[in-house]
Protein backbone atom coordinates (compact mmCIF):
# COMPACT_ATOMS: atom_id res chain seq x y z
CA UNK A 1 0.00 0.00 0.00
CA UNK A 2 1.05 3.90 -0.80
CA UNK A 3 0.54 6.45 1.48
CA UNK A 4 -2.39 7.98 -0.62
CA UNK A 5 -4.11 4.90 0.27
CA UNK A 6 -3.97 4.66 4.07
CA UNK A 7 -7.10 6.40 5.51
CA UNK A 8 -5.86 8.68 8.34
CA UNK A 9 -7.64 8.16 11.99
CA UNK A 10 -8.93 11.49 12.71
CA UNK A 11 -6.60 11.78 15.83
CA UNK A 12 -3.84 11.59 12.81
CA UNK A 13 -6.02 14.53 11.07
CA UNK A 14 -5.88 17.11 14.09
CA UNK A 15 -2.20 16.33 14.60
CA UNK A 16 -1.66 17.32 10.91
CA UNK A 17 -3.53 20.21 10.97
CA UNK A 18 -1.69 21.71 14.19
CA UNK A 19 1.70 20.71 12.59
CA UNK A 20 0.33 22.80 9.48
CA UNK A 21 -0.53 25.36 11.79
CA UNK A 22 2.51 25.54 13.98
CA UNK A 23 4.49 25.92 10.05
CA UNK A 24 2.49 28.58 8.93
CA UNK A 25 2.74 30.41 12.33
CA UNK A 26 6.77 29.45 11.78
CA UNK A 27 7.07 31.20 8.42
CA UNK A 28 4.76 33.81 9.36
CA UNK A 29 6.59 35.06 12.45
CA UNK A 30 10.20 34.24 10.07
CA UNK A 31 8.26 36.82 7.47
CA UNK A 32 7.59 39.74 10.34
CA UNK A 33 10.90 39.33 11.71
CA UNK A 34 12.57 39.78 8.55
CA UNK A 35 10.50 42.77 8.09
CA UNK A 36 11.51 44.30 11.05
CA UNK A 37 15.19 43.34 10.10
CA UNK A 38 14.71 45.42 6.79
CA UNK A 39 12.87 48.47 8.28
CA UNK A 40 15.66 48.63 10.51
CA UNK A 41 18.05 48.28 8.25
CA UNK A 42 16.44 51.25 5.70
CA UNK A 43 16.20 53.80 8.93
CA UNK A 44 19.62 53.45 9.70
CA UNK A 45 20.73 54.02 6.54
CA UNK A 46 18.07 56.78 5.88
CA UNK A 47 19.04 58.69 9.11
CA UNK A 48 22.71 58.00 9.83
CA UNK A 49 24.42 57.63 6.44
CA UNK A 50 21.63 58.56 3.74
CA UNK A 51 19.36 61.89 3.92
CA UNK A 52 16.73 62.61 2.24
CA UNK A 53 14.55 66.34 1.21
CA UNK A 54 12.49 68.12 -0.81
CA UNK A 55 13.54 71.85 -1.57
CA UNK A 56 10.50 74.42 -0.60
CA UNK A 57 12.02 77.14 -2.62
CA UNK A 58 13.72 77.26 -6.64
CA UNK A 59 17.35 78.72 -4.84
CA UNK A 60 19.37 76.10 -6.30
CA UNK A 61 17.38 76.97 -9.78
CA UNK A 62 17.94 75.68 -12.80
CA UNK A 63 20.65 72.55 -11.44
CA UNK A 64 17.86 71.95 -8.22
CA UNK A 65 13.89 72.70 -8.51
CA UNK A 66 11.29 73.10 -5.54
CA UNK A 67 10.08 70.08 -5.10
CA UNK A 68 12.99 67.84 -6.69
CA UNK A 69 13.66 64.84 -4.15
CA UNK A 70 17.49 65.38 -3.13
CA UNK A 71 19.33 62.61 -2.09
CA UNK A 72 22.54 63.21 0.05
CA UNK A 73 25.34 61.77 1.78
CA UNK A 74 25.94 62.11 5.75
CA UNK A 75 29.20 60.78 6.15
CA UNK A 76 31.18 62.81 4.16
CA UNK A 77 33.65 65.02 5.88
CA UNK A 78 35.60 66.51 2.96
CA UNK A 79 33.85 69.29 1.26
CA UNK A 80 35.44 71.02 -1.70
CA UNK A 81 34.17 74.13 -4.01
CA UNK A 82 31.45 73.60 -6.55
CA UNK A 83 29.91 70.75 -3.65
CA UNK A 84 26.03 71.05 -3.38
CA UNK A 85 25.33 70.78 0.10
CA UNK A 86 22.20 70.59 2.43
CA UNK A 87 23.14 72.78 5.39
CA UNK A 88 21.01 73.87 8.47
CA UNK A 89 20.59 77.57 9.46
CA UNK A 90 19.12 78.71 12.31
CA UNK A 91 17.01 75.28 12.33
CA UNK A 92 15.98 75.93 8.74
CA UNK A 93 17.25 73.31 6.00
CA UNK A 94 19.03 75.32 3.12
CA UNK A 95 20.59 73.74 0.09
CA UNK A 96 23.71 75.64 -1.55
CA UNK A 97 26.54 75.28 -3.69
CA UNK A 98 30.18 75.68 -1.89
CA UNK A 99 32.19 78.63 -3.29
CA UNK A 100 34.90 78.61 -0.96
CA UNK A 101 36.55 76.84 1.61
CA UNK A 102 38.40 77.16 4.56
CA UNK A 103 41.25 79.52 4.51
CA UNK A 104 40.32 81.78 1.15
CA UNK A 105 39.07 85.05 1.54
CA UNK A 106 35.82 86.23 -0.50
CA UNK A 107 34.58 89.41 -1.50
CA UNK A 108 31.85 90.29 -3.48
CA UNK A 109 31.90 93.80 -5.51
CA UNK A 110 29.12 96.36 -5.46
CA UNK A 111 29.15 95.38 -9.19
CA UNK A 112 28.54 91.86 -8.78
CA UNK A 113 31.60 90.22 -9.17
CA UNK A 114 32.51 87.04 -6.87
CA UNK A 115 36.18 87.49 -5.94
CA UNK A 116 38.20 84.35 -4.06
CA UNK A 117 41.64 84.45 -3.35
CA UNK A 118 42.22 87.87 -5.49
CA UNK A 119 40.47 86.27 -8.26
CA UNK A 120 36.88 87.15 -10.34
CA UNK A 121 35.11 83.46 -10.25
CA UNK A 122 33.35 83.30 -13.73
CA UNK A 123 29.75 81.85 -12.96
CA UNK A 124 28.65 79.17 -15.53
CA UNK A 125 25.23 80.70 -15.77
CA UNK A 126 26.61 84.08 -16.07
CA UNK A 127 24.48 85.66 -12.91
CA UNK A 128 26.37 88.04 -10.67
CA UNK A 129 26.55 87.80 -7.63
CA UNK A 130 25.19 90.84 -5.47
CA UNK A 131 26.18 92.05 -1.90
CA UNK A 132 23.26 92.11 0.50
CA UNK A 133 22.36 95.33 2.36
CA UNK A 134 22.68 94.18 5.88
CA UNK A 135 24.61 91.16 4.89
CA UNK A 136 28.10 90.09 5.65
CA UNK A 137 30.88 92.57 5.54
CA UNK A 138 33.53 92.09 3.05
CA UNK A 139 36.24 90.68 2.51
CA UNK A 140 35.41 87.20 4.32
CA UNK A 141 38.61 85.29 5.29
CA UNK A 142 36.89 81.72 5.90
CA UNK A 143 38.56 80.32 9.31
CA UNK A 144 39.23 76.12 9.79
CA UNK A 145 35.84 74.37 8.86
CA UNK A 146 33.76 77.34 7.36
CA UNK A 147 32.83 77.76 4.14
CA UNK A 148 31.71 80.11 1.91
CA UNK A 149 28.30 78.66 0.49
CA UNK A 150 25.85 80.25 -2.48
CA UNK A 151 22.43 79.93 -4.07
CA UNK A 152 22.69 79.03 -7.34
CA UNK A 153 19.71 81.48 -8.06
CA UNK A 154 21.54 84.71 -5.90
CA UNK A 155 18.10 86.91 -6.76
CA UNK A 156 15.73 85.13 -4.70
CA UNK A 157 17.90 82.33 -2.39
CA UNK A 158 19.45 83.38 0.85
CA UNK A 159 23.18 81.86 1.77
CA UNK A 160 26.21 83.07 3.04
CA UNK A 161 25.41 86.91 1.92
CA UNK A 162 22.85 86.56 4.38
CA UNK A 163 24.38 84.39 7.11
CA UNK A 164 28.06 84.50 6.67
CA UNK A 165 30.11 81.68 6.99
CA UNK A 166 28.64 78.33 7.73
CA UNK A 167 30.71 76.13 9.80
CA UNK A 168 31.37 72.83 9.01
CA UNK A 169 29.19 71.01 11.76
CA UNK A 170 25.85 73.03 10.28
CA UNK A 171 26.54 70.69 6.74
CA UNK A 172 24.69 67.77 6.92
CA UNK A 173 25.30 66.38 4.13
CA UNK A 174 26.66 66.57 0.09
CA UNK A 175 24.06 65.91 -2.50
CA UNK A 176 24.19 62.65 -4.24
CA UNK A 177 21.55 62.53 -6.50
CA UNK A 178 18.00 64.03 -7.25
CA UNK A 179 14.78 62.87 -9.10
CA UNK A 180 13.50 65.82 -10.68
CA UNK A 181 9.74 65.86 -10.12
CA UNK A 182 7.10 66.72 -12.91
CA UNK A 183 3.35 66.88 -11.61
CA UNK A 184 3.74 63.36 -9.69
Amino acid sequence: MNEWSIKKTPTQAVIDRKITQLGLRRMRYGTLIKLVIVAALLWGLFTLIFGITIPIDNSMHPAINEGDLILYYRLNGNYESDNVVVYTHEGRQYIGRIAAVPGEQVLITENGQLIINGYTQIEENGVLTYPIENGCTYPVTLGKGEYFILADARDTGNDSRYFGAISKDKITGKVITFLRRRNI
